[in-house]
């Protein structure tokens, strides 16, 4: 026989704890718990994620903002090269160094040589080319003797006008830079649309 129970009240109340540890109720609860619980760390690790990167493109975005630099739809990166009063009035070509700021995304690098030009006055007007001979990229020197410029790699040769001495293994002339002459009117500093081209080209091709 089985026993009987001497409390009929603490039997029910066992029935009772048993039936609840065996319904699906709280099963329920623990999953929707579990999926909110997902849900919301999902959304606190997106807002860090979101800052950090915000944080990483910032430069970038700011970049864009101030249209990516100096350079212009004129052409070029508009810098000072040189003063007038140092530039012989009697027409001899002066190299100078072009000097700018080297800016990416992330870095800046303040007052790098990125090239070089010549510069040539005409009384109170003054002609840049720039120093890079466009038939393999090599620098040019002035010959003085001869009153020319000469590349040193494959003897092309210009005159003082930049044009070719022919025959000339230069696909084209020197590569002449645009000189800001309302600068140079006001203030006797001479501005130039720096660029580079590519070489080894009839036609001028600026580099990106």
């Amino acid at each position: 026989m089985a026993p009987r129970s001497l409390n009929p009240k603490a039997s029910d109340n066992i029935s009772q704890r048993l039936a609840g540890q065996n319904s699906p109720q709280p099963r329920r609860r623990g999953i929707l718990v579990g999926m909110l619980a997902f849900v919301v760390g999902i959304f606190v690790g997106i807002f860090p994620l979101g800052a950090g990167l915000l944080t990483f493109f910032d430069p970038i975005l700011k970049k864009k903002e101030e249209g990516g630099g100096e350079d212009d739809s004129a052409g070029g990166q508009l810098l000072r090269v040189g003063l007038l009063e140092n530039i012989p009035a009697d027409g001899t070509p002066v190299q100078a160094p072009v000097i700018a700021n080297l800016t990416d995304a992330w870095n800046r690098e303040p007052n790098q040589p990125i090239g070089a030009v010549y510069l040539r006055r005409e009384g109170d007007k003054v002609v840049a080319f720039n120093a890079i001979c466009p038939h393999a990229g090599c620098f040019i020197g002035f010959d003085t003797r001869r009153d020319c410029f000469q590349c040193p790699c494959h003897m092309s040769s210009f005159n003082l006008d930049g044009s070719r001495q022919m025959p000339s293994p230069s696909p084209r002339d020197l590569d002449m830079l645009v000189v800001e002459e309302d600068i140079l009117a006001k203030t006797g500093e001479v501005w130039v649309r720096f660029q580079n081209f590519y070489p080894g080209t009839a036609d001028r091709e600026p580099k990106a």
